[in-house]
């Protein structure tokens, strides 16, 4: 438990200091997400990627928390996003195996 206090509280702080600082969000909403927290988490991924449309890990890491939550089809559209986003193999590579378990 502390871990995730540790981490929300460093979060809170930066974006306390700088409201639109993107990895903060999408670091809290990570600790959140491995809270279980899934809407506190899809709510960080949805401030990241107002303040950064392109930003593919934050599409990936809130298909995961809409997964979480039983809603696939928010979660394969969000994978597909982060498919079409991202210049990083690895994590398209990870969203097209995610795509792949849910039978898209």
């Amino acid at each position: 438990m502390r871990a995730y206090q540790k981490s929300w509280s460093r979060c809170d702080k930066a974006i306390e200091l700088d409201p639109e600082l993107v990895p903060a969000y999408v670091n809290r909403g990570l600790a959140y997400y491995e809270k279980g927290e899934f809407d506190r988490a899809i709510a960080d991924c949805d401030k990241a990627i107002e303040l950064d449309l392109e930003l593919a890990w934050a599409y990936f890491l809130r298909s995961c928390a809409y997964y979480g939550k039983g809603e696939v089809a928010k979660a394969v559209s969000d994978l597909e996003r982060c498919i079409e986003l991202s210049s990083d193999p690895e994590l398209v590579e990870a969203a097209q195996e995610v795509l792949k378990e849910l039978g898209k």
